[in-house]
């Protein structure tokens, strides 16, 4: 069964929140629909475009552009053994606070939107 829903448009289709980016606040952005509608989405740091400034680390958000700052004191890595730590097999994870930070080698496929991340320990 087709379970097609109509937007705020009025076109006959799902939302498709791609069409424009806003920042929200430190950690998310909003994606707007055509027709208004958005919706809240962590930001994803481009890791290999990150930058050291005044002892932090900052990368620019692939989806909206706003630069993040991802921490200081050195480079950024999953902690071993962390509850709910996910990474996917390339070294992209998601840090505690949402942001997804996402390396050179998986950068294809978070546009694509395929990029799958797993419990760290379980690749």
């Amino acid at each position: 069964m087709n379970h097609a829903r109509y937007c705020g448009c009025g076109l006959h289709t799902v939302h498709n929140y791609c069409s424009n980016y806003v920042v929200h606040s430190l950690y998310q952005h909003k994606a707007y629909c055509t027709c208004g509608d958005y919706i809240l989405e962590p930001h994803a740091a481009d890791y290999s475009r990150s930058y050291y400034f005044r002892g932090h680390l900052y990368a620019p958000c692939i989806d909206c552009g706003a630069v993040i700052d991802l921490g200081g004191g050195g480079p950024i890595i999953p902690i071993p053994n962390s509850i709910n730590q996910m990474i996917t097999s390339n070294g992209s994870f998601i840090l505690p606070n949402g942001i997804y930070v996402i390396m050179e080698d998986d950068l294809k496929d978070y546009l694509n939107d395929t990029l799958i991340f797993y419990p760290m320990g379980c690749l």
